[in-house]
């Protein structure tokens, strides 16, 4: 009986290292970016077009993210835009 608690509690450990290290100021910037990608290109190629966010505005990182996203999705537009 006592391996199964160590290994129940090996297991929990792992599990809560690998959620605190996707709680990382990169993974923040990451996830913000993605936001504002999506919505940055949808603004100029799909108006009207719904976006669920995660919206972590506190978050200094997913902010600063979600800018950059933000412009380089336009960008993605524009150039798709003039391509055609």
């Amino acid at each position: 009986m006592t391996r199964w608690w160590t290994t129940f509690f090996a297991a929990a450990a792992l599990v809560a290292t690998l959620f605190l290290a996707s709680c990382t100021p990169e993974a923040d910037y990451n996830r913000g970016y993605d936001d504002g990608s999506v919505v940055g290109y949808n603004s100029l190629c799909h108006p009207g077009t719904s976006n669920i966010i995660a919206g972590n505005w506190d978050n200094e990182n997913y902010s600063n993210g979600y800018a950059d996203g933000d412009a380089d999705g336009r960008e993605e537009c524009r150039e798709e835009q003039r391509q055609r």
